[in-house]
């Protein structure tokens, strides 16, 4: 079904937007609304597996809404109707949110590092306390299913399938990786008084985040938020706002930690489970990409496997002298 650029007139009737409207297609099924008021995001959707996707996304952002957060969430706009989901008249399903304002954060920054730390506390304090329901198309986020969901795909057996030349160097590489992804069908002890488990953002950095120079102003994008343990959530934003494995490592890896411990604590038990955390993100990200990006995200897994195989205890330490005063 062919998408139709949003009628000026109709959105300024449907959603009480203020003219004169500017419409600014990004992608086909995506454009920036202009108004005098502020700018929104159109997304357009198709088929009823997304609407179900937004359905839970808005469920969630709306269950936020009841926190004190210090941040700003995209709230969709509601309709004429009061609907946050507007069934248009071609048979297509809009959803209006305002833009946020800020810049994204950058990685390897000690004052952006804190800024995300403190920002995801802030956000993980609020998720605890809300029933994390499943997502729709993401059953095996479950406690009895506490894996990587990618790994119960087909683990790859050539080195074509992420990205490499097959030559014995690829396929030893291949091999070397299939025995690191195996070693995670044991699942991760299970969440107790000591482990965490709750609705995570999911992809919580860069773009999706607004910063103003001292804190995070706004969190968009909960297209990835599921139910997981929080520490491997942690554990990911860690290795993303730290991503320089030099000198730059430890000083904004301490930032982001020091953030995050300003408004919870993680346990010993939670710390101990850091490393692993660390490697299944990077294993995932293999298995997640194809092609060239595989082959990328499997170099990156390796440099940060190997890195951690002398670094761990250091980190570790680290994070227990923040979280418990060690």
């Amino acid at each position: 079904m062919l998408i139709e650029l949003p009628d000026v007139q109709t959105l300024s009737d449907i959603y009480h937007l203020p003219q004169p409207i500017q419409v600014e297609e990004v992608a086909e099924d995506l454009h920036l609304i202009h108004t005098p008021e502020g700018d929104f995001s159109l997304n357009i959707y198709q088929d009823n597996d997304a609407l179900d996707q937004q359905r839970y996304l808005h469920w969630l952002v709306m269950a936020l809404s009841q926190y004190d957060l210090s941040f700003t969430l995209p709230y969709p706009v509601r309709d004429h109707q009061g609907a946050t989901i507007h069934r248009s008249g071609t048979g297509h399903s809009w959803v209006l949110a305002p833009q946020l304002f800020g810049q994204p954060i950058q990685p390897n920054d000690p004052d952006h590092a804190y800024a995300t730390g403190l920002a995801l506390a802030d956000l993980h304090r609020a998720l605890a306390r809300i029933q994390p329901l499943l997502r729709p198309g993401h059953t095996d986020y479950t406690i009895d299913a506490r894996t990587l969901p990618n790994l119960r795909r087909v683990l790859p057996q050539s080195p074509a399938e992420i990205g490499l030349n097959d030559t014995p160097e690829g396929r030893h590489r291949v091999q070397r990786f299939v025995l690191l992804a195996e070693r995670f069908w044991q699942p991760p002890p299970p969440p107790d008084g000591h482990i965490n488990w709750h609705i995570v953002h999911g992809d919580f950095f860069g773009a999706n985040l607004r910063y103003d120079g001292t804190l995070v102003t706004g969190v968009m994008d909960f297209s990835a938020a599921h139910p997981d343990y929080r520490a491997r959530e942690v554990a990911e934003v860690l290795m993303r706002v730290a991503d320089d494995l030099g000198s730059l490592f430890w000083g904004t890896a301490r930032a982001f930690v020091e953030g995050y411990s300003e408004i919870l604590k993680l346990t010993a038990a939670e710390i101990e489970l850091i490393p692993r955390f660390v490697v299944e993100s990077q294993v995932d990200r293999v298995l997640f990409e194809t092609g060239r990006k595989a082959a990328d995200a499997l170099r990156a897994q390796e440099d940060i496997s190997a890195w951690l195989e002398g670094e761990s205890a250091r980190l570790q330490a680290m994070m227990r002298g923040v979280f418990l005063g060690e």
